[in-house]
C-alpha cells in the first residue's frame, strides 16, 4: 500500500515538473516589431522611456569613435559583443556624422539566438535594432528582426536596397513587448547570407519605470545560443 502511493505521488510530482517545464519555455514575450524604416537623422534614435543600454558593436581590434558615441542624446558604448566577428561597412550615409559612425562598424554571426537578460517582469520595453552594411557582396540579401518564437507575423524584414551589390542604407527597427520573467529571446537573421549583421542596438524602458533592475556586468547581457 505504502508503495503504491509513493509510485503514485512520484507520477503526481513528474507530472507538475512537466507542466511546469512547459510553461517555462513557453513564458517568452512576443516582440512586435514595426517596419524597418530608413535612418536619416540623429533623430530616428528613440528616446522613449528610459535607456537601459545602448551598445554599438566593435571588435577589440578597433574601436571605432572612441569609448562611446552619442547620437541625439543617447551614448551607445563601444563593445566587443560577438568577439572579433567584425566589419568595417562603406557608403552608408544618413545625413548625421555620429550615426555613420554607428553605421559604419558591424558584428556578425551564424544563426543564432540573442538572449536579453535582467529584465523585469511585466514591465513594458522597446528594443530598437540598427543595420546598415554597404560592403558590395551583401546585395540581394533579407535582414529578419524576430523574437525567435516561429510565427513571422511580428517580425520586421529590410532587403538591401539596390540588390546590385553596392549599399545598403542604414536602417532601424523597434519592436516591443512586454517582459514574461526575466529574459527575453530575439533574433537578427540574413536570407541569402552565412548569418546576421547587427551594427549597434539598443533596450529602453517603456514607460519610465519606478526602478530598474539591476544588470550584470554593468548592464545588459546578451547570451547566444546556437540554433541546433
Amino acid at each position: 500500500m505504502n508503495t503504491n502511493n509513493t509510485t503514485r505521488y512520484s507520477k503526481y510530482a513528474a507530472a507538475l515538473t512537466a507542466a511546469t517545464s512547459m510553461i517555462s519555455s513557453a513564458s517568452a514575450a512576443v516582440i512586435t516589431f514595426g517596419s524597418a524604416d530608413l535612418s536619416t537623422s540623429a533623430t530616428d534614435i528613440s528616446t522613449n522611456g528610459t535607456l537601459v543600454e545602448a551598445i554599438n558593436l566593435v571588435s577589440d581590434d578597433s574601436q571605432i569613435g572612441g569609448g562611446t558615441l552619442d547620437i541625439n542624446g543617447v551614448t551607445f558604448t563601444n563593445t566587443n559583443l560577438l568577439g572579433n566577428n567584425y566589419a568595417f561597412t562603406t557608403g552608408v550615409s544618413t545625413g548625421d556624422a555620429n550615426l555613420d559612425v554607428l553605421f559604419s562598424t558591424l558584428g556578425y554571426t551564424g544563426a543564432a539566438v540573442q538572449t536579453l537578460t535582467g529584465l523585469t517582469n511585466g514591465q513594458q520595453y522597446e528594443l530598437q535594432l540598427f543595420i546598415g552594411d554597404g560592403r558590395g557582396f551583401t546585395a540581394g540579401r533579407t535582414m529578419t528582426f524576430g523574437d525567435n518564437d516561429g510565427d513571422t507575423g511580428n517580425d520586421a524584414t529590410h532587403t538591401y536596397s539596390d540588390g546590385a551589390g553596392t549599399i545598403l542604407e542604414g536602417t532601424s527597427a523597434i519592436g516591443t513587448f512586454t517582459a514574461v520573467g526575466t529574459t527575453q529571446d530575439f533574433i537578427f537573421g540574413v536570407d541569402g547570407g552565412p548569418g546576421g549583421d547587427l551594427n549597434a542596438y539598443q533596450l529602453r524602458a517603456i514607460p519610465e519605470p519606478s526602478s530598474l533592475a539591476l544588470l550584470g556586468l554593468g548592464g545588459l547581457a546578451l547570451v547566444f545560443r546556437r540554433r541546433k
